[in-house]
């Protein structure tokens, strides 16, 4: 967890903006405008296209200075087969 990318810290640096519901809501000046309260009503709920660009700085970020699981590694666990 040391090395991950905190979804507290997205919601502490974008506030509204985390979301697509939340940022929605705050054009329209109407409903929930707090991302945390949006992520604990809905946990698949959609990034905005600013979260997005934020996660995959601090993604890529981690990746370069941890590095990646190699595919042939992750081939061999034992993933659920899908319909």
């Amino acid at each position: 967890m040391d090395n991950g990318v905190s979804l507290n810290e997205l919601m502490a640096t974008l506030g509204k903006d985390s979301f697509v519901p939340t940022q929605r809501n705050a054009a329209l000046g109407v409903g929930n405008t707090d991302p945390r309260r949006a992520y604990l009503q809905q946990a698949a709920v959609e990034l905005s296209s600013q979260g997005q660009a934020w996660l995959g700085e601090r993604l890529q970020s981690a990746f370069d200075r941890h590095g990646t699981v190699p595919q042939d590694a992750l081939d061999k666990l034992d993933w659920p087969t899908l319909p």
